[in-house]
């Protein structure tokens, strides 16, 4: 509990320190309404200003060395986030993980997933209903290309021991991953997302843990049929011949 409350302590001194001056910047965004409604024309549509509130320090102490608060704060919630996550949320994922009898591809692929998603989720969430921009997309398609890429290669170049690793977790979550991103750009086209787009998306989702239900049999099955026609070598025709122990037999 102190570490939750101590998290807790964190979010709110982070949020009052990093929250932008909109006294002092306001004119910022009224040439940004200007130029607006000089592009739009006749539709005069000007741009929502971001919802978020004064900051606790003004521009002019930011620049002599408040700002030095901020990455403080900054440091503070990254310490905060650490120790929650190793105390209470990992050993809480082991133990669902553990009750529920789920293998390491497929708790991997859901329960830890869902956790290691969570920060790109609330970016999404702040990025759409309170700065009203789209940095919420990058995020979640630049996380997933950076876990792909560069969290795999680090692992096996850092690792001590020999890692076994099959082919089967990476096709069966590329191929989701690829049809997902093909739709989404297919919605994208219009720049607009439709409430029955974001339902298909969400559909896809669950589509994908359902899948994992069946996650074994269906790699049983797909791995008959693609080796059912393997022939296995015989280095030398030594292998051929009877052995003189099976002979005396």
């Amino acid at each position: 509990m102190k570490c939750v409350r101590l998290l807790a302590a964190g979010c709110l001194l982070f949020c009052a320190l990093s929250r932008p001056s909109l006294q002092y910047e306001r004119h910022l965004y009224d040439d940004i309404d200007t130029e607006h409604e000089n592009f739009t024309g006749s539709r005069g549509n000007a741009s929502k200003d971001p919802l978020f509130p004064d900051d606790l320090f003004t521009m002019e102490q930011r620049r002599q060395g408040a700002v030095v608060l901020h990455l403080i704060g900054v440091v503070y919630m990254f310490v905060a986030l650490a120790i929650v996550c190793d105390e209470f949320f990992v050993p809480s994922l082991d133990v669902i993980i553990e009750k529920l009898d789920i293998q390491d591809d497929v708790a991997g692929a859901t329960f830890m997933a869902a956790g290691g998603s969570a920060p790109e989720l609330f970016t999404s969430v702040i990025g759409v209903f309170v700065s009203f921009d789209d940095v919420g997309i990058g995020t979640i398609v630049g996380s997933a290309v950076f876990n792909i890429l560069f969290v795999i290669g680090m692992c096996a170049i850092f690792s001590k021991t020999v890692l076994t690793l099959t082919w089967w977790p990476l096709f069966r979550d590329c191929t989701f991953y690829s049809a997902s991103l093909i739709t989404l750009i297919i919605f994208f086209r219009d720049n607009y997302i439709y409430w029955y787009e974001a339902l298909v998306l969400f559909g896809f989702y669950l589509a994908y843990v359902s899948f994992m239900k069946w996650n074994q049999p269906v790699e049983r099955f797909v791995k008959k049929h693609l080796y059912k026609n393997r022939v296995t070598r015989v280095r030398s025709t030594d292998q051929l011949m009877p052995s003189v122990s099976s002979n005396s037999a």
